[in-house]
């Protein structure tokens, strides 16, 4: 939902200074119009990033469910990533998503965080030396 506020001050922004320039050659109007349609394409386009990092939360969360961390918290990983999958390849066509992955993401990366302090703490710590 960020986005799209900035997207829309971004067009506002444009559109005001197109009003004081109103009246500018054609090539400052082609100019505008270009800058316009480059924000709106930029806005539409799914970023890969977006896909890479939850298909990497989703394969790490798999490796995770053979039980080197809480069993919960590796389906949660799951269940988080292919919701993420699904948000970025379909953000336009459902944005709704998005508000249940950014909840399963923060709750994901918290139980991981928990869970990677457990461990450490139950892990014997090898004195070198």
């Amino acid at each position: 939902m960020q986005a799209e506020r900035v997207l829309a001050l971004l067009l506002v922004q444009l559109a005001a200074h197109r009003r004081n320039q109103y009246a500018a050659a054609a090539a400052d109007r082609d100019r505008f119009a270009a800058a316009a349609e480059a924000i709106v394409a930029e806005n539409n386009t799914p970023a890969i990033v977006g896909v890479l990092s939850a298909a990497g939360i989703l394969l790490i969360s798999i490796v995770m469910t053979r039980r080197v961390l809480p069993r919960a918290v590796a389906w949660l990983g799951v269940l988080t990533g292919a919701l993420g999958v699904l948000r970025e390849a379909l953000r336009h066509v459902a944005p709704l998503l998005y508000g249940g992955y950014g909840v399963l993401l923060w709750a994901w990366f918290i139980a991981v965080g928990i869970a990677l302090i457990r461990l450490g703490r139950r892990t014997p710590q090898s004195t070198a030396g």
